[in-house]
């Protein structure tokens, strides 16, 4: 029987109340098809609810047995209303598995999304912030992030969050004007930049983000979303405008800076169809180019600390708090940025030295 759950009663197909009428009119199918002036296989497709009501069966139907046309099509009409209300109670729950994965709380302390009490409710807000007529799309591997795999570090979960990171990011980039993306003036900044990696806390953010507005990079500061793991994130949103995405969750000076750098070797690749998502652990999520990532990290990591400088200290330096400082100070870079780099090649250990490394609070 092809029927549908309405509520707390059931729809039957047209094509039911058709199938009994054949049987109370004691004829064949043959020979109703031939009363209704329709093909066997008209008849047929519509008695095996295949094909829905529409207006000439209704008119006809309603002349051969006395009936009105609105009769027959309502029937239609409650049956499709009872497949697309099990449709959508079907689909809410199946978001219902994506929903719980994520934290509502998040996005309503960014004002992204209302408060609301009902899950159902909220599942319908997060659909529309991230403008999918799913949250399973977050779900997809390959809808943003481009996972290689689900693997223990890219799990399901973990796709999910990431995903749902990402899009917030893009979100909050529709509301940034920049102007046209010029790679020289940027490369200019290049100096200018590096200088702030000597402030003792977060004052370049508001500068960071004017100057780089002028190059067409929109930059985003974005809080750490549960299991997304991503640090940072660049994405193209035209050929005119990209944005560079950052976690702002306790991040660590020497983290950010070098984060921040690789993502910006990443926009000079200018490579538009490519999303580059950076895990927590500097680790790249995705499919990625290797080729790409090595240019990334020789890029950040020699722009911060010049590898030439860093081999003479190295070589010709005890390594000691004053030592550290005396050549961060010489170089013109934040001494958290030169433990964070002695520590990443191993010359000191992870504890070691922690306490000239400083977090930034971004708000």
């Amino acid at each position: 029987m092809n029927s549908s759950e309405y509520k707390q009663s059931i729809a039957f197909h047209p094509g039911e109340y058709i199938r009994d009428l054949i049987e109370e009119m004691e004829v064949t199918q043959s020979e109703f098809a031939r009363r209704l002036n329709v093909s066997e296989k008209v008849l047929s497709e519509f008695v095996n609810c295949i094909t829905p009501m529409n207006k000439d069966i209704a008119e006809k139907l309603a002349t051969m047995t006395g009936t009105s046309v609105t009769v027959w099509l309502n029937l239609q009409l409650a049956y499709d209303a009872a497949v697309l209300k099990n449709r959508i109670d079907q689909e809410m729950k199946a978001d219902e598995a994506i929903f719980n994965v994520l934290d509502y709380s998040y996005f309503v302390k960014l004002g992204v999304v209302s408060k609301c009490q009902q899950k159902e409710e909220k599942i319908r807000e997060l659909r529309k912030y991230f403008t999918v007529s799913s949250l399973g799309i977050l779900a997809q591997k390959d809808f943003l992030v481009n996972f290689r795999a689900v693997t223990s570090k890219e799990s399901n979960k973990n796709i999910i969050c990431a995903n749902a990171w990402v899009q917030t990011a893009i979100n909050m980039t529709k509301n940034i004007k920049t102007k046209s993306y010029n790679p020289k003036k940027l490369r200019s900044l290049l100096p200018e930049l590096r200088k702030m990696t000597l402030f003792q806390n977060d004052n370049f953010v508001s500068k960071m983000q004017e100057v780089l507005a002028e190059c067409g990079v929109a930059v985003i500061f974005l809080p750490h979303l549960k299991n997304s793991d991503i640090h940072g994130a660049v994405k193209w949103i035209n050929n005119e405008k990209v944005m560079l995405a950052i976690n702002t969750h306790d991040v660590y000076a020497d983290i950010f800076w070098f984060s921040f750098f690789h993502e910006l070797r990443h926009i000079f690749q200018h490579k538009t169809s490519k999303t580059f998502i950076v895990s927590h652990d500097n680790n790249e999520m995705g499919n990625v180019d290797m080729k790409l990532e090595k240019e990334a990290d020789l890029f950040a990591a020699n722009l911060l600390i010049p590898q030439n400088n860093f081999n003479e200290f190295i070589g010709d330096s005890e390594i000691t708090r004053e030592n550290i400082l005396a050549f961060a100070d010489k170089i013109g870079i934040h001494p958290g940025i030169v433990v964070g780099r002695l520590q990443h090649d191993r010359f000191v250990d992870f504890s070691s030295l922690n306490d000239l490394r400083i977090k930034y609070k971004i708000q």
